[in-house]
Order: C-alpha cells, then sequence, then structure tokens
C-alpha cells in the first residue's frame, strides 16, 4: 500500500464567511479608491489643512507619491490573488504594514490633539453646550474614528499575508498530489465521481434435475 496524503487545516474566512481571495480583492478594491481621493487632493501649489495639520505642497506631493504607489501595488495583489502567485502579495503586505504604522503615528497626534481640545474652538455654539462636554463629543468621534480605521488596516493585513502563506504552501506541496485518491483527483478535475459498481444480480433458480416421467 503506497503512502497516504493527509490534509491540514484549511485556511480562515474573511470575515468568516467568504475566501481569502475575495476578502483580498475587496480590501484592494477600497484602497485603491482611497489612492485615488487622496492624489485628486492633492495641490502642488497651495497648503492645505487636514485635522489641524498644515501640509505644505510638497508633503503632498510625496504623500500623492506614495498612494500612486499604492495604486500599482493593488493592481498587482488583484492579478496575484487571481493567479495564485504570494510574491506580490508578500510585497502588498509589507506596503500595507507601512501604511499602518504610520497611521499608528496619526492616531497617536489625534489622541494628543483631543487630549489638548484642539478640535473644538471657542464659539457661541461650544459656549452654549459648554465646552467641556463639545470638546469631549468631538474628540471621542475622532478617536473612534481612527482606531476603526486602524483596526481595519490591521485585518486587511492579516488577510493578505493569510492568502500569501496559503498560495505559498500550496506550490511548495503541489507534488504531493500523486498520492490523493483518484476519486478525489476526478472532483478536483471538474468531473463527476465515478459511480460505484452494482452488486451482482442474485441467481435464478434453476431446475434441480430431470423431470419426473409418467409412470404408468
Amino acid at each position: 500500500m503506497g503512502p497516504k496524503l493527509g490534509y491540514g487545516e484549511h485556511p480562515p474566512l474573511f470575515l468568516g464567511m467568504y475566501p481569502l481571495s475575495v476578502g483580498v480583492q475587496v480590501i484592494t478594491v477600497v484602497h485603491a479608491l482611497v489612492c485615488v481621493g487622496v492624489i485628486s487632493l492633492t495641490s502642488s501649489v497651495v497648503d492645505a489643512e487636514v485635522l489641524g495639520f498644515h501640509l505644505r505642497p510638497h508633503a503632498q506631493v510625496a504623500l500623492a507619491a506614495w498612494h500612486l504607489v499604492g495604486i500599482a501595488l493593488t493592481a498587482s495583489a488583484v492579478m496575484a490573488a487571481n493567479w495564485r502567485q504570494p510574491q506580490p502579495l508578500k510585497v502588498y503586505f509589507f506596503y500595507l504594514l507601512a501604511a499602518t504604522m504610520s497611521w499608528c503615528y496619526v492616531l497617536s497626534l489625534i489622541f494628543h490633539m483631543g487630549a489638548t481640545c484642539s478640535f473644538v474652538s471657542r464659539n457661541h455654539a461650544s459656549q452654549r453646550i459648554g465646552l467641556s462636554f463639545s470638546c469631549l463629543l468631538v474628540s471621542a468621534a475622532w478617536e473612534l474614528g481612527g482606531l476603526t480605521i486602524l483596526l481595519g488596516a490591521l485585518y486587511s493585513c492579516w488577510t493578505v499575508w493569510h492568502l500569501a502563506e496559503d498560495m505559498a504552501l500550496r506550490e511548495e506541496t503541489e507534488h504531493l498530489l500523486q498520492f490523493e485518491d483518484p476519486a478525489i483527483k476526478r472532483i478536483r478535475a471538474g468531473y463527476a465521481p465515478a459511480p460505484s459498481p452494482a452488486p451482482p444480480a442474485p441467481a435464478s433458480p434453476g431446475p434441480s434435475g430431470p423431470a419426473p416421467e409418467d409412470c404408468d
């Protein structure tokens, strides 16, 4: 008897319901839309103000260049997910990881600005409601939004890395498919499993001997 092929655990599912390849495609589409939005809002002449930060034109151009690289990597990640190539996915993973670490720095600035009540300015509305309450409400909204983006980015990194590792493992163990059960090979190839042979029909009872002759 030849060696028996054993199967490992299935890779995790995206959101517990969908294959990882579908999850990576969703992540790349959302990421590409974000990159296009950042590039479209970039100005090489006018300063921009985001979350109380002044971005000079050269900083905006550098940020747009980073997101332009992101568009190229998202396109390669989509093709890699379709053609099951792990290396482009790993490159995309490290890009996502670098972007996530950058967002951690931005999130720390958001928490610092929330602690100093920099999101709320003194005006008639804040004086009527209460400056402390307005500061708490606005700061909590910004901090919660920043944490949500961070968690989404971390989950995206986890999804891309697991898909790349699963594809690499499949490539390394491709030669073991020769030990797979023939019925499973037929199913994997897209054929219906071979029908099991029908049990033999029971033999009909025949004459036990010569027919008796009539006696005179």
